[in-house]
């Protein structure tokens, strides 16, 4: 086989695992998204598939909830009174690759002030997306390892991949409460109407919610932050 057929084969292997991964991906974000509020009315009361949720609106008491982290810490809302709190429901999915850096910027700028409780399905399912990035951009790595040049749309691949990487590691590596929904902690999903991913729910130090969207809420949250610290 030639130089050229051997490199136009993988990438073109390459080229089908990304575009699997990535339909996997929003085909999993479109059917969580299709969770959506059928119906507000005038007693305040949202009506979801999983049942009937009081109280979600701006200005009401918050759920309480009680969580358990990744690492075994344990928090509930009464823990965050007189901070700021930002939920984060996060995953593999287009939307939290995206937004991810700017949660981690604004957590850094103002974690004095600010509390941030990330939930997401399963941090097995991000490090093994990670763990198989590593495995094609080492595989792109050794097969032309011996070739003076390496092929232009492997390197675009790879920055791509690259960029995904530096994402996923972060992810990883969040430096706030990070958990999971299992056990207990499925609860509050249940309890803030998560509606995919990602979603935010922004409360104030006094328990109130001011904002539950996806990334609308973030960024009520961010002007916020920057309106009362931010220098």
């Amino acid at each position: 086989m030639s130089v050229s057929n051997d490199i136009l084969n993988m990438n073109t292997k390459i080229i089908i695992t990304l575009c699997l991964s990535l339909a996997s991906i929003l085909g999993t974000a479109q059917a969580q998204t299709k969770t959506q509020i059928s119906n507000i009315d005038s007693t305040n009361t949202i009506s979801l598939t999983q049942g009937v949720i009081k109280g979600l609106m701006p200005g009401d008491d918050a759920p309480d909830f009680h969580l358990t982290a990744i690492d075994g810490r344990e928090i509930s809302l009464s823990d965050c009174f007189g901070s700021y709190v930002l939920i984060y429901h996060w995953g593999l999915c287009a939307g939290s690759l995206i937004i991810d850096s700017e949660v981690i910027e604004l957590y850094n700028k103002y974690k004095d002030n600010l509390t941030v409780i990330g939930i997401t399905d399963s941090i097995e399912m991000i490090k093994e997306h990670y763990d198989e990035i590593i495995r094609t951009m080492n595989q792109i790595l050794e097969k032309y390892a011996d070739r003076q040049i390496v092929p232009k749309i492997n390197i675009k691949i790879a920055g791509t991949d690259i960029d995904t990487k530096l994402t996923l590691e972060n992810m990883l590596a969040h430096p706030w409460f990070d958990t999971e929904k299992t056990g207990n902690n499925k609860k509050i999903e249940t309890d803030f109407a998560f509606e995919g991913w990602p979603y935010f729910v922004f409360i104030s130090p006094e328990g109130k919610i001011i904002a539950r969207d996806f990334q609308e809420a973030f960024y009520v949250a961010k002007n916020t932050m920057d309106s009362e610290f931010g220098k």
